[in-house]
């Protein structure tokens, strides 16, 4: 992450250390069930539009196609599964809401929001997909990029993350990034 920061600042980019963003931490060190509340409904709707010869339709035939073949499906089991089945999908329990607004509180208020304007900038920047969660839970974008390789050989990749409707930036960020490092390696192909 440090050869990213010194690469950014040689294009020219004015690099600014963020120790913490208060929202962010929250998120980190709490558990929110808006997630699972919101899995049953979202699967449910897409379940909904596969071909009628499909077996699967909705998360209750998951489940049971699952059980009926246990020993393909259910390697790591399906506890995840069956606790959103046991939700209403309604989206309207207490808890999903409780969790949910405080979601938007740490992603945005606390989060992202926060950071932008406390330290003027743009954008921010996370290593690899760490701004996943936090850009997910306020509904903002991100785009992930290759930032290099670790000794390992495996790829590492930086996030550039921003604000309501602030993709178009995003891009532009991302976009001139590649094209100042041209980290991005074709897969060798055996």
């Amino acid at each position: 992450m440090e050869r990213v920061i010194d690469e950014l600042r040689h294009a020219g980019v004015e690099v600014i250390e963020i120790e913490e963003i208060p929202g962010y931490t929250a998120i980190l060190q709490t558990r929110s069930s808006a997630m699972l509340h919101e899995f049953k409904p979202a699967l449910n709707a897409y379940l909904k539009t596969v071909e009628a010869y499909l077996p699967i339709h909705s998360l209750t035939d998951l489940i049971a196609y699952n059980a009926a073949h246990a020993e393909q499906c259910l390697v790591y089991g399906q506890d995840l599964l069956e606790k959103a089945e046991a939700l209403s999908g309604t989206l309207t329990e207490p808890a999903y809401w409780q969790d949910r607004l405080q979601d938007l509180t740490n992603s945005r208020e606390q989060g992202i929001d926060w950071a932008l304007e406390q330290y003027h900038l743009d954008a921010l920047v996370f290593r690899g997909n760490a701004a996943a969660g936090i850009g997910a839970k306020a509904g903002y974008p991100s785009v992930i990029v290759p930032a290099g390789y670790l000794t390992s050989g495996q790829p590492f990749g930086i996030s550039f993350t921003g604000t309501a409707f602030s993709e178009a930036c995003l891009l532009a960020y991302a976009y001139a990034y590649e094209q100042a490092t041209q980290h991005r390696r074709w897969p060798q192909m055996e």
